[in-house]
Formats: structure tokens, sequence, C-alpha cells
């Protein structure tokens, strides 16, 4: 796989970016997540935006969903399952734990 966190913000509110260049055969389907790295805050309280884009341009805007009260401490927002032929499937799911293609993509 070929990646590159192009923006990394540190502070503030972003944005950052992540160019996917090439998968190998091998890989499959890549699941998108977003974790939040902040102690003080969780995603209720973030206001998150994540934007898909492909060679033709915006495919898809996610706003972090408003947490349930069993997912209120959740820190991973899994996003999309990206394939290699370019098409993805919204995944858009609050979770505990890390998020795989196979565990995420039916939440």
């Amino acid at each position: 796989m070929s990646a590159n966190l192009d923006v990394d913000v540190t502070t503030g509110f972003g944005p950052e970016t992540i160019t996917i260049t090439s998968l190998p055969q091998s890989t499959g389907e890549l699941q998108h997540f977003v974790f939040i790295y902040s102690s003080d805050d969780y995603f209720g309280v973030s206001h998150a935006e994540v934007k898909l884009f492909g060679a033709r341009g915006l495919l898809d805007t996610l706003t972090v969903p408003i947490p349930t009260s069993s997912e209120a401490q959740d820190r991973y927002w899994a996003t999309w399952v990206l394939k290699r032929d370019g098409n993805f499937t919204r995944t858009d799911a609050l979770l505990a734990a890390k998020p795989t293609a196979a565990t995420s993509a039916h939440p």
C-alpha cells in the first residue's frame, strides 16, 4: 500500500489529509477510520467531518454520528470500507475497539 499523511494538524480543528495512491492486489478491502486522540473530548462534542475524494472529485461526506449513551466513550469512528476497484461502502459507526473491514462493514 502506498499512503501519505499530507497534512497533520495536532492542535486545533484540522484539516488532516491522507492520500492513498495504491493498494496491492493482496490487500482486498481497507477500513478507513478516525481515532480521537484527545483525552478530554469524545466524538459527541467534536462535530468532526470527513470527506472522501476520488479521481473525479468529492465522493462522499460524513459528519460524526451523535453517540448513544452506550457509545459516549467510544474512541473510533469507522467511516468507509474502501475497495480496490475505487468503490466504497459507508460504515459510519462509533466503536469502542479498533475497526477492521471484516468487523465494521456491518455494525
